[in-house]
């Protein structure tokens, strides 16, 4: 799996529900935390460029994320830990 890029259910706070929610991001795989936990980048379409860092956000090759359908960065600073159950293809 690591190496792999993979849709990732992500928690949210919703204002106007006021309770938390999940929502479907792309992410890329790096290692692994545990049995059951991935340690992943998330892939951000980053809208406003002005919040592109030069550093740290990598833009990535759409054609080979058939998924992606805008130009996308991989977030290299925003390390997460995702559990398996939360992947999809």
């Amino acid at each position: 799996m690591i190496g792999k890029a993979y849709k990732s259910l992500v928690p949210y706070y919703d204002v106007i529900a006021k309770k938390q929610k999940f929502k479907s991001r792309p992410c890329l795989i790096i290692g692994q935390a545990d049995a059951g936990d991935y340690v992943v980048l998330p892939i951000s379409s980053i809208t406003d460029r002005s919040r592109v860092h030069p550093k740290y956000d990598m833009p990535l090759d759409t054609a080979k994320f058939t998924f992606l359908t805008k130009d996308s960065y991989l977030r290299t600073h925003k390390q997460t830990v995702v559990n398996i159950s939360n992947l999809r293809d």
